[in-house]
């Protein structure tokens, strides 16, 4: 398995470009305070070294703690998809293959679709 991380640390929010402002930001942007970028790969490195467990199936079930901690699920989402249909639903589990189960809203109303790609924008 490969896991990439992208953190944007301590960027100012004019520091992206200008179609990501809107969407972009980093810790210190949102914290309001700079932080020590050693000290958070440290802190990030032993937390994935104690993660290991978990990625590799040998500790608590990771579907189920990706669950416990998905701010997604249970909310009303709006989904762009790669051929610029927008869906809208509730976001209401993780699929064994780890995709997004959504229950749709509008003409679909009820249908599931199961999101694999796209953007998730959470809806008020």
């Amino acid at each position: 398995m490969v896991v990439g991380i992208g953190i944007n640390v301590n960027s100012a929010q004019d520091a992206f470009p200008d179609d990501l402002r809107d969407l972009a930001t980093s810790l210190a942007a949102e914290a309001g305070h700079p932080f020590d970028r050693a000290a958070l790969l440290a802190s990030l490195l032993l937390e994935l070294e104690r993660s290991e467990g978990l990625l590799l199936g040998q500790s608590v079930d990771l579907k189920h703690e990706y669950m416990r901690l998905c701010s997604t699920l249970g909310r009303h989402v709006q989904i762009s998809l790669a051929d610029g249909e927008i869906v809208e639903g509730r976001a209401d589990s993780i699929n064994p293959d780890g995709s997004l189960r959504i229950i749709r809203n509008g003409a679909n109303a009820g249908t599931i679709l199961d999101l694999r790609a796209g953007d998730v924008t959470h809806l008020r």
